[in-house]
C-alpha cells in the first residue's frame, strides 16, 4: 500500500506520522479493528485501541483547506469523551490512525485527515474484519491482517520537527 500525505493541511500530523514510520513504531502493527463498508484502524501498541506512542499532538481539523473523510482518507485517531462516546476529547491524536473504507460524513469536522491511500486500496478492502469487543471463547481467531514494514519513500527537503501537546 503506498500513502500520500497531506502535509500542507496537516503539517504537525504528517511529522508525526513520519516520525513514527522512521522510528520502526509501526512495523508489525496490527489493524486491530476493520468493521465492514466503515474503517480500518491502525497504528496501536497493544493492539485493542488503547495503546499510544506516549506522545500527542494537537488537532489540525480546523485547517482552512481541511480534508474530509473520504473513500481511503487516513485520519487521525482521537480519544473518545469518557462522558459521551460520539464526542472526543481534542488534542489528544497520537499513534492510532484510520482508514476509510467509505465517506465518513459526521467525522468530517472533528478529525484531523492527513492522508489517503494512493495505490492498494483493494488490499485495505480485504483486511479480515475484526471488533476486539468480540472475543468469542473456545473459537479459532485468526490474526489480523498487520503492517509489516513502513517506510517513506519520499518526503520534502526539509526538517519535520513534532509539535506535541502540552
Amino acid at each position: 500500500m503506498t500513502l500520500e500525505l497531506f502535509e500542507n493541511q496537516a503539517p504537525n500530523t504528517v511529522a508525526n506520522f513520519i516520525k513514527l514510520i522512521e522510528d520502526g513504531f509501526y512495523d508489525g502493527a496490527d489493524f486491530y479493528q476493520v468493521i465492514d463498508d466503515f474503517i480500518a484502524m491502525g497504528g496501536d501498541p497493544v493492539g485493542d485501541g488503547s495503546g499510544t506512542s506516549g506522545r500527542f499532538i494537537p488537532d489540525e481539523n480546523n485547517h482552512p483547506d481541511a480534508r474530509g473523510f473520504f473513500r481511503g482518507a487516513i485520519g487521525m485517531a482521537v480519544m473518545p469523551d469518557p462522558s459521551d462516546k460520539q464526542k472526543h476529547i481534542p488534542n489528544t491524536g497520537s499513534s492510532q490512525f484510520a482508514i476509510a473504507l467509505m465517506p465518513i460524513v459526521r467525522a468530517d469536522e472533528s478529525k484531523t485527515i492527513f492522508g489517503r491511500v494512493i495505490e492498494g486500496m483493494d488490499v485495505v478492502a480485504t483486511f479480515r474484519r475484526i471488533d476486539p469487543t468480540e472475543k468469542k471463547e473456545k473459537s479459532v481467531q485468526l490474526p489480523p491482517d498487520r503492517i509489516e514494514t513502513a517506510k517513506v519513500i519520499r518526503k520534502r527537503d526539509h526538517e519535520y520537527k513534532v509539535e506535541y501537546s502540552k
